[in-house]
Parts: C-alpha cells; structure tokens; sequence
C-alpha cells in the first residue's frame, strides 16, 4: 500500500501493524516513496492493517498554523479542506475553539512537548474515506483506519492511507527525510527596530521594540537571545501589540533567550510606535544591540502578511537606512547536500559580513568572517567544514541585517 498526506506528499516511516487473528503478526514502517509491502503472508486467515505515527509532534507547527486557526474560528476566512479541521482540533473536542489555540502556542513556545489528551502527532484514515460534511468531519468519527482482510488470497495492492499532521493547518510538515517545506515566502520582511542609546545598570529598564514592514501583519515567532553578562529579562508588555503571559517563554541561564509567539485578530497596519516593550534588569552598561540577537536554532524567525506568506525578520538599528538594509540571504543549493553547497546572499554596498554555521543546539560550528561585494556574492560550504549529517541552521551578520536560513546535510 501507500501513506499520503492530505497536500498529496508520501509520508515515510509511517508505522503499520498487522494482526492475525487479533495477535500482532509483523510491523513495518513506510519506505521514502510512502509505499510499503509484506512479504510471505499466509493465505486463508484473518487480517487486520491499522498504522500510526507518533514522533516529531513539532513537525510542520508554527504561528502561520495559529493565525489561520484565528481566522477560522473568527469566520473571516473558513478552512478549505475537511483535513484542516481534523488537523486544527489537537485537544480532541470534535471542534476548533480558542482551546486548541493555546494548545498549539505551548506546544510552539515548548512549554509542552505533546499533545494532551493522548492526541499523537499524527491521524490516519483509509485513502477511500468519505465524509458526510466537509465543515464536520466529527459525523463521521471514530474514523475508518484500519483495512480488514477476511479469508486472505493472493495480492492486495491497494491498503492505501491518509495521514494528517495534528496541528499543520498549513501542510508545511516535513513528510520524507529528503522533502523540503511548501511554505510560500513573501517579499516583504519584518525589520525588528532597537534603540542604540545607553543602558545603565538598573532593577528595571524599559526597552521598546519597533517594527517596519509594508504589507499587512498578522503575526510572527522568534526567539531573542540576550547576554546575562548585560542583565536578565523580567518581562514583556504590550505595546501596540496586546502580548501577555501565554505570548512568551522566557528561558534562562547559559543560553538565555525569550521566545515569542503572536497573532492578530486584525491585520496591523505600519507603525512608528513601539510593537511591545522589555522589561530588564541591567547589570553592565550596553545597548538594545549589543544585548539582543535573534536565536534560529530553538524557534524559527518568520512573521505572516495577509496570505499568510512568510516575511523574513530581521534585527537593526532603528531609524536605518533600510535601502541600506537591503540585505538578502538566499537558501543554500543544493538543499539538502552531502558533499558541497552554496549559500547567496546580496548586499548593498562592500562590507564586512560573518557566516555563521549553528547546529539545532545553537552551538557555533563554524564562522567565517569575509569583504563581500556590492550585489550578489556566494560561499561554498564543503561538508567537511561541518562533519556530520544533520539539521543545521546558516546565519548571515552585516552590521545592519541579520538573515538565517536551515540546511539540511545528508551522509
């Protein structure tokens, strides 16, 4: 048979069990194709084929999931596919309330690290089902997932299923070891904006963070990391943005960071007014820059325009040039790669800039810091200069733009 997915991807390493007479008789996982065949089946017995897959319940889940969640519920744009109410329901309640919203924004900020309920990361059902109600798939539940082979003879070719990723509203989930996300990315990008004043020791030091972008916002997710050896965060207010408790997690100790998850309920237009505020205790005199830095390695940097298009982000002096920020960091090709690879970028003037190479720990594997000249440059990473296979994540550093993209090394 075949494990698809409900964006007509295969699905590898999909688990299939098969019972004989109600007794486990063999497991197999599916094949890179999402095909996957027994072998040596003895005929004239009783059979029962059902699959499941519960690992990576992060795969494919993002604050673009929440926003069309929001938009959902709020009847401003209703889901198109019955797949996409079975995969928004992630606290199993037979609907989509603001619930399974918080649910998914744990699980993003890594508060939690599943589903509650005993909801897997993901749901199968027979490729030949039907539902009775496109907007209601709960008509139809329990749901049919499981082929019965009565009296086996001979070949059967066609044990075909569909598996739904619990939470990607926006099938971006990683389905094959070598597939690469069907995200659409916009033109547009979200420049976070700080202050370059002084900061002086104090319990308590407000820092405003702004924003620049053209189209219209809905959300975004980051993570910020800051240096304890300047101070320590103790908060996050709202500003033009509402922000609360539920939007951020605040990590502490050698690897300090904050990360933050926010939508909207209406799109927010530009503004020159702080988006929200930072509250730190300052310990060391620096400024915003020195203290902050976007992290990709724990949660990735995308904010969202109307068609839910991701905006890269990036960090800058507020009051920049942005003509001068008109940095661009390209994903690497070929992607994935075993042997070489090579990552474009474009600048707009001669200047100094870093390569850094971060494995998903955000340990720096690798830097490199080059003259690269006006306009569209490229560097070859050689495998060697990495070592093993892996996730990996390549950031690019100028003195006003800070740009990461993933990349993804094979044996």
């Amino acid at each position: 048979g075949l494990v698809s997915t409900n964006n007509s991807s295969v699905l590898q390493n999909a688990h299939l069990d098969l019972l004989k007479s109600d007794v486990m008789f063999g497991s197999i996982n599916s094949e890179k194709t999402g095909s996957f065949t027994f072998v040596d089946i003895p005929e004239g017995d009783n059979y029962k084929l059902t699959p499941n897959k519960n690992d990576d319940v992060a795969n494919g889940v993002s604050t673009a999931d929440i926003v069309l969640m929001q938009k959902h519920i709020l009847g401003v744009q209703k889901f198109a596919s019955v797949y996409q109410y079975i995969a928004a329901d992630v606290n199993n309640s037979k609907s989509i309330t603001a619930a399974d919203v918080s649910e998914l924004r744990k699980l993003i900020l890594g508060i939690t690290d599943s589903f509650k309920d005993g909801v897997n990361s993901w749901t199968f059902v027979k490729n030949s089902m039907t539902f009775t109600d496109q907007e209601n798939p709960w008509l139809n539940y329990p749901w049919d997932n499981q082929y019965e082979l009565k009296d086996l003879q001979g070949v059967n070719s066609s044990m075909d299923f569909m598996g739904i990723k619990m939470g990607d509203v926006n099938y971006s989930a990683k389905t094959t070891e070598l597939s690469t996300s069907g995200e659409s990315r916009s033109g547009d990008r979200l420049v976070i904006g700080l202050d370059k004043s002084s900061l002086t020791p104090a319990a308590s030091v407000q820092i405003p963070v702004y924003g620049t972008w053209k189209s219209n916002l809905n959300g975004f997710q980051f993570a910020l990391q800051y240096n304890e050896d300047y101070g320590s965060l103790i908060q996050l207010r709202s500003g033009e943005l509402e922000i609360n408790a539920n939007n951020y997690k605040i990590i502490e100790g050698q690897n300090a960071q904050v990360l933050i998850s926010w939508d909207s309920k209406l799109p927010l237009k530009a503004t020159d007014k702080p988006l929200f505020y930072m509250d730190f205790k300052i310990v060391s005199p620096c400024n915003a820059l020195q203290l902050l830095e976007l992290n990709p390695t724990i949660l990735k940097a995308e904010a969202y325009d109307d068609q839910i298009q991701i905006m890269n982000i990036a960090i800058a002096q507020r009051g920049s040039d942005l003509n001068k920020l008109a940095c661009e960091l390209y994903q690497n090709q070929p992607n994935p790669f075993n042997e070489q690879t090579q990552i474009g970028f474009q600048v707009p003037e001669k200047q100094l800039v870093v390569l850094k190479i971060f494995d998903a720990r955000g340990h720096v594997m690798l830097k490199k810091e080059f003259m690269a000249e006006k306009g569209k440059n490229k560097v070859t990473l050689q495998q060697q200069e990495i070592g093993r296979a892996g996730i990996y994540y390549y950031q690019l550093e100028t003195e006003n733009f800070v740009g990461t993209r993933k990349l993804l090394l094979t044996n």
